[in-house]
C-alpha cells in the first residue's frame, strides 16, 4: 500500500513479493521465434481457446463455476466424513 507521502507499507512476511521487479520492456513474443509461437497459438485455438478477445471468456467462467461446485461438494463430503460426533466412542470434553 502506498501512502500519500509516498511511503510504502506492508507486512514483512510479504516482502519477497514487494521486492520483485517485473520489467515493462519485456517482449511477449520473441522476434526470432514467431513461427513457433504462431503454431502454438493455432493449436490452442483448435482446442477452443479464443484469446483475450475471443469467446473463451464465457467457457472459462463456466469451467471455473464447475470447479467451484466440485470443490464445495468435496469439502462437504470431507466435513461429513470427518465429523467428530460420528466416532464410535465420543465423549464430550467437559471439565467437571
Amino acid at each position: 500500500m502506498t501512502l500519500p507521502s509516498g511511503a510504502k507499507i506492508g507486512h514483512r512476511s510479504l516482502m519477497r513479493y514487494y521486492k520483485q521487479r517485473f520489467g515493462a520492456e519485456r517482449a511477449v513474443v520473441p522476434s526470432h521465434n514467431r513461427s513457433a509461437v504462431g503454431r502454438v497459438l493455432r493449436q490452442y485455438r483448435a482446442l477452443g481457446w479464443g484469446g483475450e478477445a475471443g469467446g473463451g471468456l464465457q467457457r472459462t467462467q463456466r469451467d471455473m463455476h464447475y470447479v467451484q461446485r466440485m470443490k464445495a461438494r468435496w469439502r462437504l463430503k470431507m466435513g461429513m466424513k470427518h465429523n467428530s460426533t460420528k466416532q464410535k466412542h465420543f465423549r464430550m470434553q467437559v471439565m467437571f
